[in-house]
């Protein structure tokens, strides 16, 4: 009987014992899962990059966007060569376009390029600017600008703006003159007899 109760107190002794070892493992590891990082319980393994950083470590340089540059598109309107003896603005560029127009409507290129050439000589002449010239008191059919400019009216600009002027018409007369007055109805009381083009007589100094 004596035999028998101390092999069973043996007994309880070692379940005792591996309980108290499982439990102690479990929350062993439990603390290792859930420790903060600086828990000198942990071992960090920190890794040390040479210096200076190799290139494969390194931050790349953002790619510079090259400026892009701006496309010039050129108006409808012809552009003024620096090598021609004209210098006009695009605003006298447009006057020269209705002035010949309401004077020349029914002519050729040629001819509205000469009412063109006789508004460039008087504002020469007389040292004014091209909307002076146009505009001066019984001189110009102003009432009549504004007509839609056809497509022989910007050839006779792109011609006079070329270096075009009145001695590429022929025949027998001064070529140092320069047409300064035209009329319908024949030669002006003004200035030189010097051809007639199409319904206008023309006359220079």
């Amino acid at each position: 009987m004596k035999h028998a109760a101390f092999i069973l107190g043996c007994l309880i002794i070692m379940m005792a014992t591996i309980a108290a070892g499982v439990g102690s493992y479990r929350s062993h590891d439990y603390h290792l899962q859930t420790a903060p990082h600086d828990d000198p319980m942990i071992i960090q393994e920190v890794v040390e990059l040479p210096d200076p950083v190799p290139e494969e470590v390194q931050k790349p340089e953002p790619t510079k966007q090259m400026p892009t540059e701006e496309i010039f598109v050129a108006p409808d309107i012809p552009l003024i060569r620096e090598e021609t003896f004209v210098n006009l603005t695009y605003e006298e560029q447009n006057l020269l376009l209705d002035v010949a127009m309401a004077e020349a409507q029914g002519e050729d290129s040629v001819g509205k390029a000469l009412v063109m050439l006789t508004v460039l000589n008087r504002s020469e002449y007389f040292s004014a600017p091209i909307g002076e010239i146009i505009y001066a008191p019984n001189q110009f059919a102003v009432s009549r600008m504004g007509i839609q400019p056809s497509e022989d009216c910007y050839e006779a600009l792109g011609e006079v703006v070329d270096g075009w002027n009145e001695t590429y018409i022929e025949g027998d007369w001064d070529k140092n003159l320069r047409v300064m007055f035209f009329g319908a109805d024949g030669y002006s009381n003004y200035g030189t007899p010097m051809f007639q083009y199409g319904g206008h007589y023309f006359s220079g100094l």
